[in-house]
Formats: structure tokens, C-alpha cells, sequence
């Protein structure tokens, strides 16, 4: 490895350090780019040569995870997946007021959300992070709201 390519994953990981615990002192919307850039201790041109946004930061490691070992990495996503499924089902359960086991509202509407979730975060993984995650988050969920409005109506004749 050059001296260039080991300053640069120095760099790269001060970056991932420095907003990972601003994010967890302040939360992710409480922390700019200028204050992660000043805590690991670079421009904020260099964190953006680094990263496109604030997010791409948040799944650095996730990416290289994907790449190094895509095995580990699908089998990692599916078990959080489903976690994360059933605590959303839980929650829509909740606010509905009925069983998640008995009334299958709770559990396909967080199927939804989760492969709306799911397709937007690859497409941006895809892209290579470019543009922020939640504006595609906000055109998966739109399309999920045409598909949906789309089977509503009956078929024409």
C-alpha cells in the first residue's frame, strides 16, 4: 500500500470516527458537516472528497462490509431486517389497537416500508451514495403510493 493510499484511509477513517461520535453525543440531524469535518480534524472540502453527505458516513462501513464479504454481509441485513420488521409491525399494531398476530395490517405494512426502505438505500448504494438517502426514500415510498393506488382501481374493459 503507497504512503497516499494509507494517509487517505487515515483520513477516511477520522472522518467515520469523529461523526459516528458527534452523532452519538448530538444525534445525526443535531451534526453539520463543518462539525464533523472540524472534529477529525480536515476541511470540509476534504470530508466531501471523502463523501457526498452527511449519510454516506453513516453506512461507510456497511459498504466496505458489502465488498469485502457479501455472504456475512446478506445474512447480517436479513436478521436486522427482521428485526426491524417486527418492531415495525409492532408499532403500526399499537397505533391501530389490534394484534399484530390476529390482523395482518401491521405486518404488511412494515413489508412495505421495509422493501421501500430496502430498494431505495441499494439504488443509493448503487449510485455510490450520491444525493441524500431520504430523497430516495421519499420517491420509493411515492412509487409504492402509485403502485398501491394503482391495483385499487379496476381493471378497464
Amino acid at each position: 500500500m503507497t504512503l497516499r493510499q494509507r494517509h487517505a484511509d487515515r483520513t477516511r477513517a477520522a472522518i467515520v470516527s469523529a461523526a459516528l461520535e458527534l452523532f452519538r453525543e448530538r444525534s445525526f440531524h443535531g451534526t453539520t458537516i463543518d462539525e464533523i469535518a472540524e472534529r477529525a480534524d480536515v476541511g470540509p472540502r476534504t470530508f466531501f472528497r471523502y463523501f457526498p453527505t452527511k449519510e454516506a458516513v453513516l453506512f461507510a462501513d456497511a459498504v466496505a462490509q458489502r465488498e469485502r464479504n457479501p455472504a456475512v454481509w446478506a445474512y447480517e441485513r436479513t436478521m436486522l431486517e427482521a428485526d426491524l420488521a417486527e418492531t415495525l409491525a409492532g408499532f403500526v399494531a399499537d397505533r391501530l389497537g389490534v394484534s399484530a398476530d390476529a390482523d395482518p395490517r401491521p405486518r404488511v405494512w412494515a413489508a412495505l416500508v421495509m422493501t421501500t426502505f430496502r430498494i431505495a438505500f441499494h439504488l443509493w448504494l448503487d449510485s455510490g451514495q450520491k444525493g441524500q438517502l431520504r430523497q430516495g426514500v421519499q420517491r420509493a415510498l411515492a412509487a409504492a403510493g402509485e403502485a398501491t393506488g394503482t391495483l385499487r382501481r379496476p381493471p378497464s374493459r
